[in-house]
């Protein structure tokens, strides 16, 4: 019975590896994808905040608690960490924002630095309100927010 050649060897197939050398494609693409949903929850995790802390900003400015240059310099802190800048710089624009949303650039930062260096200086609240809409739509399509 035990004298490999009695037939049986012929009848039993041999039992297959779990793991075939093929299917470690599989596990790399299974791992991928894990690892891209990781990183695209932090980096959602990191939208929501920046853009929470933008709507925060734009609350307490209209209630009154925090003075439009005091927002200012807060904004352009949200504006530069969400960009990636070292310095905000109306005559340089940061490369991931559009060609032609350029002059815009150049007239809000403008504003900003006006708001954050000029004593008294202010600006109505509609115009607030289109800057921080502004900053916001910049930090969405350019920037980690």
């Amino acid at each position: 019975m035990n004298d490999p050649t009695s037939g049986l060897i012929d009848i039993i197939e041999p039992v297959r590896p779990m793991l075939v050398a093929t299917s470690y494609s599989a596990w790399w693409l299974v791992l991928a994808l894990v690892a891209l949903g990781l990183w695209m929850r932090w980096r959602w995790r990191g939208v929501r905040a920046c853009r929470k802390r933008l709507q925060q900003l734009r609350q307490a400015c209209a209630a009154g608690h925090v003075s439009q240059h005091t927002a200012a310099y807060r904004l352009a802190s949200e504006l530069r960490l969400g960009l990636q800048l070292q310095q905000l710089n109306a005559d340089l624009p940061p490369p991931a924002l559009p060609v032609a949303e350029h002059p815009g650039w150049a007239e809000a930062i403008a504003r900003l630095d006006t708001l954050r260096y000029q004593a008294g200086a202010g600006l109505e609240e509609g115009e607030w309100m289109r800057l921080c809409n502004q900053v916001d739509i910049w930090l969405k399509r350019a920037g980690r927010c």
